[in-house]
């Protein structure tokens, strides 16, 4: 291992690399992951509509949850600072998310072509979920701490977003 690569990071560079995937790992060290994400960002910024915000709280305590107004604020501040974007709040404590079952997961590795009218019903929402990940610009997700670590709310959200073809 490179002496000034992270441990985790070259981890996944060798896993990656045997799965086949080894140009996707090429950095020489941390630095060419920096330039490559600076230009990503240049390139992104590029828009000069402001892209929409998307807030993401997780509090059950849904009246006056510490993490939910500190993100809130961050927020808006960042709205104002980008010209007023729009922010778009899913509040996963007002409205916690089914957990994922058999035909969602299921939808998730069908083909959209192949998939039956139940598996298209039980991926709706979380193509919903993707759709307005995707089309976010900044993302500010509000996680209060509970048993040392994230809500279930939080996990659940986690759970619908990431998808094998679409968001990875």
């Amino acid at each position: 291992m490179p002496d000034d690569v992270r441990a985790d990071w070259w981890m996944v560079a060798q896993v990656a690399a045997r799965l086949g995937h080894r140009a996707a790992f090429d950095y020489a060290g941390p630095a060419d992951i920096f330039r490559e994400y600076a230009a990503m960002t240049a390139a992104a910024n590029q828009n000069t509509e402001p892209q929409p915000i998307l807030l993401i709280t997780s509090s059950p305590n849904t009246v006056d949850a510490v993490s939910t107004n500190l993100a809130k604020r961050l927020a808006e501040g960042l709205a104002a600072k980008a010209g007023d974007a729009e922010i778009n709040h899913r509040d996963l404590g007002a409205n916690p998310l089914p957990h994922l079952d058999s035909t969602t997961i299921g939808a998730f590795y069908t083909p959209e072509e192949d998939r039956s009218d139940e598996q298209k019903a039980a991926i709706a929402l979380s193509d919903e979920l993707v759709d307005e990940l995707i089309a976010a610009g900044p993302i500010v997700i509000a996680a209060p701490m509970h048993n040392f670590g994230i809500s279930s709310l939080l996990k659940v959200w986690l759970d619908h977003i990431a998808r094998y073809g679409r968001t990875f």
